[in-house]
């Protein structure tokens, strides 16, 4: 039985670390398709969302991006490559030529955004991870010196403020970009169907991640 309850304890916790709040409907959603589907199953989703995004932003770029996949993420999550390290491994077969195209293009403009979306991606996906092994580290300690639930409540409160902050922050970075994106397609009168594109992308995947995470502790 107090297997289970420190079990139960350590789930909320990282339940927690990654943002969840009940009263938030994407969050709902999370908790609901983790529940229902394997981490097998969320990990085939993942992929299949992955495909279908940059099917969807190939028709309006040059077609040389592409995404972290969802093995590249996970090391960057768990502190084994860093960010930087991630963004030079997609970025690592782009030409010299690729590289010099003048940001005058339609293509070539939304394709430096989505960019950006993807480096924004590693930073805050290396940032939740500390947070992560933060928070184990911490729940350990815990544990080993028999604080209590007085303790535990402290540290539930300080991660889930850590991570609501951090996913509040990493939003509006997202948003920036694909503001500045609106407005660059508008000054050339470019097609600005993109933006949609992206801003689904961007809070489907979230929502897929977060299941992703609570079936790893199911």
């Amino acid at each position: 039985m107090k297997k289970k309850v420190a079990l139960i304890s350590i789930t909320v916790v990282l339940i927690l670390v990654c943002g969840f709040t009940v009263w938030q409907w994407a969050n709902m959603r999370s908790v609901i398709t983790a529940i229902k589907y394997s981490e097998e199953e969320l990990s085939g989703k993942i992929d299949a969302a992955k495909t279908e995004t940059k099917q969807q932003v190939d028709e309006y770029t040059n077609g040389y991006i592409r995404d972290f996949t969802l093995e590249e993420e996970e090391l960057i999550r768990q502190g084994k490559i860093t960010p930087e390290q991630a963004i030079e491994l997609v970025n690592e077969k782009r030409t010299e030529q690729q590289i010099d195209i003048p940001i005058v293009d339609e293509k070539e403009i939304i394709k430096q955004s989505v960019e950006k979306m993807y480096a924004l991606k590693a930073t805050y996906m290396g940032k939740l991870g500390a947070i992560e092994r933060q928070a184990k580290a911490d729940y350990a300690r815990n544990k080993a010196e028999k604080k209590g639930a007085a303790e535990l409540k402290r540290l539930i409160t300080l991660y889930l403020g850590k991570v609501t902050a951090l996913e509040s922050e990493c939003d509006a970075a997202v948003s920036e970009v694909i503001q500045a994106l609106e407005a660059k397609l508008r000054e050339i009168g470019a097609d600005t169907k993109i933006i949609s594109v992206m801003k689904n992308a961007y809070e489907e995947e979230k929502v897929l991640k977060k299941s992703y995470f609570i079936s790893k502790y199911k």
